[in-house]
């Protein structure tokens, strides 16, 4: 099943994490969703091993404030995924013009 964009998952995520200046995020947990399966995935510190979804084109990740998320990927020394939505630039816009 895809999307009529072509996506087969489009993933909703959000790390929590505390970050001290110029350190690597602690992470504590990863909550993500599939709004094309309906699949949930929960990660808790200690639980993370290789990503729990495809980075790959045909997956599409919807982040506020992605770099946050990408830095937390960094971090688990994850790869980038291949196709972003940030929705933080797109609130500055409505909120600020």
């Amino acid at each position: 099943m895809t999307t009529g964009l072509g996506f087969r998952a489009v993933w909703v995520l959000d790390f929590e994490f505390v970050a001290q200046h110029g350190e690597h995020p602690a992470i504590i947990c990863l909550v993500a969703h599939d709004l094309i399966s309906g699949k949930w995935v929960k990660l808790w510190r200690g639980e993370f091993g290789d990503p729990p979804f495809s980075l790959g084109p045909e997956c599409l990740f919807v982040a506020f404030s992605a770099a946050a998320k990408w830095s937390c990927f960094l971090t688990l020394g994850w790869p980038m995924p291949q196709r972003c939505i940030d929705l933080y630039p797109e609130f500055i816009r409505i909120h600020n013009g």
